[in-house]
């Protein structure tokens, strides 16, 4: 996520004046940087990694309570937060993890009667727009899950390929595509049993982002 930067996330969260904001999946906590950097004082930014590759104890130091690092997986700390103004969703790239994380900031914000969080995810284009990634596969039911290998993809192969490819010693879906598969398949899921209109825009590029936002709180902050 941290190349959409400039040209995409700081503008959104500015012009959505987002104060607080949650942060899935930080990797070397190279955007969390620049979301702490970036943000006011009044702000608040919570960020989700069960395995972060960096200090959370010197980003606290470096930046107080602005900053609230949890160890542990998005569906555990997301029921438990306040309405978040907007969200960077970049963990598990797969159907299950993104599409009841999407349904989980819903149920926060509708239980407080506010307006979906901006919602700004990565990796929605190939390689895992339409097939599941699993960093630790058993963490996902069974029934969610899609028959996986650790082998390599090449665009435009649905299967994956015997030698080489990308990302062969991850934990990839056998076959691209079709139901319960990706990162876009779980946005278009989500989008299509959301009560209220959402406005979808894709860049397909370096993977793919999309940024979701409910079309009454675009109307409103276009006033």
């Amino acid at each position: 996520m941290f190349p959409f930067w400039k040209v995409a996330i700081e503008p959104v969260l500015r012009a959505a004046n987002a104060r607080r904001i949650v942060e899935i999946g930080a990797l070397a906590g190279e955007h969390t940087e620049l979301l702490l950097d970036t943000m006011g004082e009044d702000a608040e930014l919570h960020v989700i990694d069960p395995v972060p590759q960096f200090d959370p104890d010197e980003h606290r130091e470096r930046f107080g309570g602005r900053y609230v690092f949890h160890r542990d997986i998005s569906h555990n700390v997301l029921p438990r937060l306040e309405p978040m103004d907007a969200a960077l969703i970049d963990g598990d790239h797969n159907w299950y993890t993104v599409y009841h994380e999407l349904r989980q900031l819903a149920e926060v914000s509708e239980r407080a009667a506010v307006a979906l969080p901006v919602m700004l995810l990565h990796d929605t284009y190939w390689p895992y727009g339409r097939r599941d990634l699993y960093y630790t596969p058993d963490r996902i039911p069974q029934e969610f899950r899609q028959p996986f290998q650790h082998k390599g993809m090449r665009p435009g192969r649905r299967k994956l390929v015997p030698r080489g490819g990308l990302n062969p010693q991850m934990a990839n879906a056998e076959i691209e595509g079709g139901e319960r598969n990706g990162v876009l398949t779980a946005v278009e899921d989500f989008i299509a049993e959301f009560v209220w209109p959402l406005r979808r825009l894709d860049l397909p590029i370096y993977f793919g982002l999309t940024i979701l936002v409910e079309e009454a709180a675009l109307a409103e902050n276009l006033e």
